[in-house]
């Protein structure tokens, strides 16, 4: 059995493995960290469920009423950092942490949605985006000398999650595959445009890296027959084989391969769970 085969079956069911990515467009990301302070920890993971046991506001927390403990789901890609302190000279309290994280969050436009009790957090701050999605910052106190700021990017059903052609390198690197979010035609094997975006950073990995060969591989949520599922995955896979080939990237480097609903990596139950399902792989070839 393959390493990756191996890992396949151990994560059946399983939330996605991290990617390292380098960056993650976010206004919440714009926050920066206090003065004397830096960042000496940071990952990042592609459609995430990220919980938070915070204090309730007025929303968020379904039945749970507010001023009482639930935890906070926030859903899409997360980007986690860890903040320190550049020398123990320059710690400073977590009042002026969370007042100076507070004040720029809502120059960013950014609004604190939870009841947060004292000055350790976590406080969850949230972004309004254009498109009518949300950006979210959560700060929280460590109480180990550091802090750690978890920015989630919401990434609506069936939408494309952008990675850049540097973001799969890592990855593939890193784990040997990558997971992508392409946008297609419901149940079809048509690319929408948004997908075309993520085409254009393979094509984009491919020509910075001659040598790089790879296997494209559709992977679908368990909705409906499975049969059916096989063959879409495999449609899909191909789509995007084709979508690259079309720019110029030798067919000889490239396979597509349909694996349906064999492979989930996360819970199937769940909306969130299926839409991390249906994906398809960059799997690094010998």
């Amino acid at each position: 059995m393959s390493p990756l085969t191996m890992r396949r079956a151990l994560t059946a069911c399983l939330l996605p493995l991290a990617l390292l990515l380098s960056s993650m467009p976010s206004r919440a990301l714009e926050v920066s960290p206090v003065k004397g302070y830096q960042v000496k920890f940071d990952k990042t993971k592609a459609m995430e469920v990220h919980k938070v046991w915070a204090v309730c506001g007025n929303s968020y927390c379904g039945s749970t009423p507010a001023g009482k403990h639930a935890d906070i789901e926030l859903t899409g890609r997360v980007r986690e950092l860890n903040i320190f302190a550049n020398d123990k000279a320059q710690v400073v309290g977590s009042e002026i942490v969370a007042r100076e994280y507070a004040e720029v969050a809502k120059r960013r436009g950014g609004q604190l949605i939870n009841q947060a009790k004292g000055s350790s957090g976590p406080f969850i701050y949230r972004f309004g985006r254009p498109d009518g999605g949300n950006d979210w910052l959560v700060l929280k106190d460590n109480f180990e000398g550091y802090y750690t700021l978890v920015v989630v990017q919401e990434a609506e059903r069936e939408n494309t999650v952008t990675i850049s052609a540097k973001d799969m390198a890592n990855a593939l690197k890193a784990e040997g595959d990558v997971a992508l979010y392409i946008e297609f035609e419901t149940a079809k094997a048509e690319l929408l445009p948004a997908g075309q975006g993520v085409v254009k950073e393979i094509v984009t990995l491919l020509r910075d890296e001659p040598q790089l060969k790879l296997s494209i591989e559709g992977h679908t949520d368990n909705t409906g027959n499975a049969a059916e599922n096989q063959r879409l995955s495999q449609a899909r896979a191909e789509a995007v084989m084709k979508a690259v080939v079309a720019q110029g990237i030798d067919a000889k480097r490239l396979s597509a391969v349909g694996h349906g609903q064999t492979y989930p990596i996360a819970d199937n139950r769940k909306d969130a769970g299926r839409a991390k399902n249906r994906r398809v792989e960059l799997v690094r070839k010998g």
